[in-house]
């Protein structure tokens, strides 16, 4: 969904903060007598011992290949063997939250409470997770890292610190707005393809700041790049529909050729994005924040056109789109979504995608679906949203939005006439996720006949 404005933990001087430590299971002891059972715990030691070599050095190439085994003690989202999604390195499927101002209302106002009311309450309702914008919209947004860094950081520090006291993962997304970044610096948006370009440079700078302070602490899942960045590469008419203009809110007053934007260029700065993350952190999810493809996405990119892709030249987007290291699939998927010709429904083409997902050893992750105010029938039209996400298989999705009131058509709270929504949700994890020490729904929200 694109937005507009208009809209070991560390604090920000570096001090470390108390966090909760999640230790491994302790190894049974072998016994003296049982010289078959000594013989085979000292068969997988050794084989534990080449794995972890493996392992080591594969890291310091700076990339862990898709399927990697995940520490059982690593806290987070990680990717097992064939593709698996783990949490805490146990099997997981859930269904989180938007919450597209968590952080950014912060910087909108610094006095705000709204982050911790809002992560209090879906821990109330246990809602697993929340995925959001980790920087600004517009590159005014960021005037205040600039000006004071600590404080900017300072801000982060408190969402992240809350999100672990509610036991609320997050699922940061670092540079929503494709053209803020270049539009900072001063560069137009094509230099998100060039490795020595100043877009680049403060990408790698971001994101080891944020992983240096916030990497260690157990309300980090998973990190994403950007938001639907694939829906605005290779545009035919990327004149009409390029980057957004607003010179109030720092952005140039008009838009040239190298601001239109490529998939290759996309591809590129995926890359270094996922392996920038991967030198801070070895195990948690990286993917890139796209939307599902569109059904001509192939033609845009190899014959500039609007023609529609075969199955087989989907996959090939699909795949290059999401591309190693990043180690989940990404797409947002909504209610009267057109259809690829080959597929007679919506919900056979959401299966389709987890299947090529999977393929590829990466979980799908829709990280939006949702039924606007204006739908006609929109419970029922919710409903059969909602059974199609489960039914796909995709391990992992967010509703589109949570608690923002700037988008009146989406916003949904458990206090709202949209609230049927997140109590549906509630449900949906509640079958998906082993009970841990759950508390009753909040006051006053009441539970959809």
């Amino acid at each position: 969904m694109r937005v507009g404005d208009n809209t070991a933990l560390q604090d920000g001087h570096g001090a470390v903060l108390p966090m909760t430590i999640w230790k491994p299971r302790s190894t049974a002891r072998v016994g003296t007598r049982r010289c078959l059972a000594f013989a085979r715990g000292r068969f997988l030691r050794v084989l534990l011992l080449l794995l972890g070599l493996s392992a080591a050095a594969t890291h310091a190439s700076g990339a862990l290949p898709a399927g990697a085994l995940a520490s059982p003690a690593q806290p987070g989202l990680t990717v097992g063997l064939g593709g698996q999604l783990l949490l805490d390195g146990k099997p997981f499927r859930g269904i989180g939250v938007d919450d597209f101002s968590l952080f950014s209302g912060l910087l909108a106002d610094p006095s705000s409470t709204a982050y911790i009311s809002a992560l209090r309450q879906l821990e109330v309702h246990h809602i697993p997770f929340v995925r959001f914008m980790a920087t600004g919209f517009w590159p005014d947004d960021l005037k205040l890292l600039q000006r004071s860094p600590a404080r900017y950081w300072g801000l982060m520090r408190d969402v992240v610190r809350q999100a672990q006291e509610d036991h609320v993962g997050l699922i940061p997304d670092f540079f929503w707005n494709s053209s803020t970044v270049p539009d900072l610096v001063g560069e137009p948006r094509d230099q998100w393809g060039n490795p020595g370009s100043k877009t680049i440079r403060f990408m790698r700078s971001y994101v080891s700041q944020f992983l240096k302070r916030f990497a260690h602490s157990p309300a980090i899942w998973g990190y994403e790049f950007g938001n639907e960045y694939n829906l605005a590469a290779d545009l035919p008419n990327w004149r009409s529909h390029g980057a957004p203009v607003c010179p109030a809110r720092g952005t140039p007053a008009v838009r040239t050729a190298a601001d239109r934007l490529s998939s290759a260029e996309l591809a590129v700065a995926f890359r270094i994005f996922a392996k920038e993350v991967r030198k801070y952190d070895p195990y948690r999810i990286i993917e890139s924040g796209n939307s599902v493809d569109r059904i001509s996405a192939w033609h845009q990119r190899y014959r500039q056109s609007w023609g529609v892709d075969s199955r087989q030249e989907y996959a090939r987007m699909l795949r290059s789109l999401n591309p190693a290291p990043m180690d989940m699939t990404s797409i947002h998927w909504y209610a009267g979504r057109g259809r690829l010709p080959a597929f007679p429904s919506g919900g056979a083409w959401l299966r389709f995608l987890n299947r090529l997902a999977r393929r590829d050893h990466q979980p799908l992750f829709i990280g939006e679906f949702g039924v606007p105010a204006t739908a006609a029938d929109g419970r029922q039209a919710f409903r059969s949203l909602l059974r199609s996400v489960l039914a796909s298989g995709a391990p992992l999705a967010a509703l589109w939005v949570y608690d923002d009131p700037k988008l009146p058509a989406w916003n949904t709270t458990f206090s709202n006439r949209r609230a049927y929504q997140l109590l549906a949700v509630e449900r949906a994890d509640e079958a998906l996720i082993p009970p841990r020490g759950r508390r009753g729904p909040a006051s006053g929200a009441q539970r959809e006949p």
